[in-house]
């Protein structure tokens, strides 16, 4: 099966992913943390897949309106100043009335005070906005953070309001069970173990030193302040990185976003191939059809 090459077919499979697995989930919603990292992962495939086929100058390619209300990039959710609890409780208030309407008056005054400290709590957590290199820290620390296995199933459930972090593609049903994401993880790891970089120890020392030279010349800045790996720290990484997985029920936040994408391009091209035989097969049997009558008729 040959894997996705022209910037035509690139760009529809980018638009299909977004569409389909993103685009829907999060319509009319501000976004924070673990969805808006997944969210803006697909959003900016679709945005670099579109500039890739627009510079290679291929014509008829029908691009996409990025402005449109249906790929508009994901709006982040932070904490707004003016947005006081008071009002967020009252907003909330009237969506209790019928469970509220018959309590006496200290039950009533019970339940604003209880409204106001939950608004007051949901502001608090609520991220203030970042710009520069504090979004860039935070951007690459969030797409280093582990994700839970059991937050992933959680939001695959039908009812949980929130874009499901790795869909079920194979059938109708987007949830995914506990059992078939410890596989995916598992062999998503695998692979990406095998296709990584090799390096001998030398280059490996090469690599090291030149990265050490570009961060005392200024420019290069590591984040964190761990020393870097060892080149046998450095060979364990992919065998590490699945125990830690299937040990801890954990994935990387980036490793999430890949593996997501990789499940649904894959699923797509299954499809293909399974319609072109079944087309190939189609006019064959027509074919047989057609070479029988004329026998008959001889």
């Amino acid at each position: 099966m040959n894997s996705v090459s022209d910037p035509e077919t690139e760009l529809r499979l980018a638009k299909d992913y977004w569409l389909q697995t993103v685009q829907p989930f999060i319509a009319g919603r501000k976004l924070h943390g673990v969805e808006l990292f997944v969210a803006q992962d697909a959003w900016y495939l679709l945005r670099k897949t579109q500039n890739d086929a627009t510079g290679q100058s291929v014509d008829a390619i029908p691009l996409v309106d990025l402005t449109a209300d249906e790929f508009r990039q994901p709006e982040e959710l932070f904490r707004d100043e003016n947005l006081k609890p008071e009002t967020l409780a009252g907003i909330a208030a009237p969506l209790l009335r019928k469970d509220t309407a018959t309590l006496p008056p200290i039950a009533a005054v019970q339940v604003a005070h209880e409204l106001l400290m939950a608004a007051e709590r949901y502001i608090e957590k609520l991220p203030k906005q970042k710009t520069g290199a504090e979004q860039a820290g935070n951007d690459m620390r969030l797409a280093l953070s582990p994700v839970g296995f059991a937050d992933i199933v959680a939001s695959n459930k039908k009812d949980s309001g929130q874009l499901p972090l790795l869909p079920g593609v194979y059938g109708k049903s987007r949830e995914l069970a506990m059992p078939a994401l410890r596989a995916a993880v598992k062999r998503f790891l695998v692979e990406k173990g095998r296709n990584r970089p090799q390096m001998t120890e030398a280059e490996w020392n090469f690599e090291a030193e030149q990265t050490k030279a570009l961060e005392k010349a200024g420019r290069l800045v590591q984040l964190g302040t761990g020393k870097p790996p060892t080149f046998q720290e450095w060979q364990n990484q992919p065998a590490e990185a699945i125990a830690d997985a299937l040990q801890n029920s954990r994935i990387i936040l980036q490793d999430l976003c890949d593996l997501r994408f990789q499940r649904f391009k894959t699923f797509l091209e299954k499809q293909r191939h399974a319609g072109s035989q079944h087309n190939s097969k189609t006019k064959k049997r027509r074919k047989l059809k057609a070479t029988s009558r004329a026998a008959k008729k001889r």
